[in-house]
């Protein structure tokens, strides 16, 4: 019976969680960042509630994360601060849907070739677009010190998570 109010409880955040996100996608309020937000939490409680669902001996209805074969979700993403992604690699992924990347991208500028690579984080939307925070990027005028760069911050990521 605890189970029950909870499952009620998590329902009527996720109705709240949802209401909130709708307001903040479009119209007067328009906000990505907090439309994301609010978004993201909506997803995770849907999982938590597919997982009390399994512990009741439910059929899990939750919502799937939308991924790939390789169970990662898809590079929707192809541009950010007008630097064009060129590749993009996941070193890691939580249960709830939010992958961790390592990205390369370039622009063209009246210096010639840009180059940067960021850490990045990514996370499918309801809507079914991605959203990500691009962080801690090192700029290059140089394509081979660039990929280098992406190469060393992806090797450090994954001995990283081997430790």
């Amino acid at each position: 019976m605890a189970n029950n109010s909870l499952v009620e409880r998590i329902n009527q955040e996720i109705a709240f969680q949802r209401k909130m996100a709708k307001e903040y996608e479009s119209g007067i309020y328009k906000n990505d960042i907090v439309f994301a937000r609010y978004d993201q939490a909506a997803k995770i409680l849907e999982w938590v509630n597919g997982l009390v669902a399994q512990d009741q001996g439910k059929p899990d209805d939750a919502p799937e994360i939308k991924a790939n074969e390789g169970g990662m979700l898809e590079n929707k993403i192809k541009a950010n601060e007008g630097y064009k992604i060129t590749v993009s690699e996941t070193y890691t992924a939580s249960r709830s849907g939010q992958e961790s990347r390592i990205v390369l991208a370039e622009k063209e500028t009246s210096l010639g070739r840009m180059f940067v690579t960021w850490e990045s984080t990514a996370w499918l939307l309801s809507n079914g677009s991605e959203k990500a925070d691009y962080y801690w990027g090192h700029y290059f005028d140089d394509e081979r010190k660039a990929r280098a760069d992406f190469h060393r911050r992806l090797l450090e990521k994954y001995e990283g998570y081997r430790r």
